[in-house]
Order: C-alpha cells, then structure tokens, then sequence
C-alpha cells in the first residue's frame, strides 16, 4: 500500500495544494467528518479548515452532507478523477483549437516567407523591368555593378534612383574604368559612381536581401530573395571592388 507522503504527493499533481490534499485523505480515511474533525485529524488549523473545505466542494472534491451538525464527506476517488481527466481533456482540447487557430497562419507565413525564389531572366527586356522593380522597393541602399554600360540602360535607370535617393535610399554603381567616358553626367547627380581597374561580373544587390546576377553572351539574368545568398553577393562583388563600395 503506498505511503501518505506518496497519495499526498500524488494529489497535489491534480491540482490540490498541500492542505487540500490532507483534507480529502483524512475524510477518505474517516468517513464523514465535522470541520472541526477535520481539522483535529488532518492538522489543518480551524480557521482555515472551512474555507478550504468549501473550495473543495465547489471542485467537486467534497460534498456537504444534510445533518446536523454539517459533515463532510469525500466523493468516491474514481468519480472525482474521472471528472478531472474529462475536464481536462475539454480544456486542452479547447486550447488545442484555438492555439491551432491562432498560431497556424503566422508558422505558414513564415514558412512561405522563409521559401526564397530563384529566377532565370531571359532578354534585356525581362532584365531591365526586373531592374527596375528591385530598385523601387529598395529601403535602405542599392549595390550596382556593370561590366557594360548597355545602349539606353542609363536613361532607364535614371528615374527609379532619383526617387530612391529622394526617399533617403543610397545607391553605388561600380564600372570598369574602360565604361566611364560613357557614363552621363545626371547619374552622377543621384548616385556614387566607383570606376575600378577590372569588374569580375555583374550584377544588382538591394538591401542585401535580393539579388540579381547579370551574364552576358548570352545576356540573362538569375534573380533570387534568398538573404543567404544576397549577403554573400554584396561580399563578392565589395571583394571585386576592392572594398570601394563598402567603405562609401
């Protein structure tokens, strides 16, 4: 047969506190019991013996027998933890639901926000809008790098970097020396323009967490959101820069 300390043990594990849990045990032991008994046989003090007896009632511990004077007897133990285990399975399953509710939508947010995309752009056409796209939602500094001025790129790019440089957005474009006559005089006016001995590759980076990769010969570009991949981009191309960029 278990020890007291251990059924004490055991009931306070559903909820009851240490005081609670002597009083159920005596009346389990004793039978039917005045508040007075009860406090001589648990040693639970007087003056705290009807409160907890009442709680006890109210948790369908304990019931008040119709006598006089009042007695307490405990309910029969499988009644009273059949009860608590259906009630507690309401709850959780309560709580299952709503956390369910709550919760799932912002783990698939995430989940589809932590999913990068890769792109192959094909065509100067599909490029430069893909350009200009990323420039526009730029929020904090824009990093281009060209090996080739290509014809009308300037006149293309000129709006979308005014307006980021109004909104407080820096923008650094890197060319090989041998492009910089071909540079016009309003880019300037919006971004710093680094010229460098030789440019190993090009391409776009937007608050280094949007990439686009610019080949040539065949021109395409390869576009990703992946933040990984943009960090490790803006390091490469500072790398090439000789760090210029990154000092700027």
């Amino acid at each position: 047969m278990p020890s007291e300390a251990k059924i004490l043990k055991d009931l306070k594990k559903f909820g009851l506190t240490p005081n609670q849990a002597k009083i159920y045990l005596t009346l389990i032991q004793q039978g039917g019991l005045t508040a007075k008994q009860v406090s001589v046989l648990s040693g639970v003090p007087e003056s705290k013996v009807y409160d907890l007896l009442h709680q006890l009632e109210e948790n369908k511990w304990v019931e008040v027998e119709s006598s006089r004077p009042v007695k307490f007897t405990a309910k029969p133990p499988s009644d009273v933890i059949k009860t608590l285990k259906n009630k507690k399975i309401i709850e959780l399953d309560a709580l299952e639901k709503a956390l369910i509710e709550e919760l799932e939508p912002i783990y698939l947010k995430k989940s589809q926000a932590e999913k990068p995309d890769i792109w192959i752009l094909r065509g100067e056409e599909r490029l430069l809008f893909k350009l200009k796209d990323m420039i526009s939602k730029a929020e904090k500094n824009i990093l281009i790098a060209l090996p080739v001025l290509l014809p009308g790129l300037q006149e293309i790019l000129f709006p979308v970097i005014q307006t980021a440089k109004l909104k407080g957005i820096k923008t650094v474009i890197v060319i090989p020396k041998t492009e910089a006559d071909k540079i016009v005089d309003k880019i300037k006016t919006v971004s710093d323009v680094i010229t460098v001995d030789q440019l190993f590759g090009g391409g776009v980076i937007v608050d280094q967490r949007e990439v686009l990769i610019i080949l040539y010969e065949p021109l395409l570009g390869i576009w990703s959101d992946h933040a990984g991949l943009a960090q490790v981009a803006a390091g490469y191309f500072n790398y090439s820069w000789g760090k210029k960029a990154g000092e700027q």
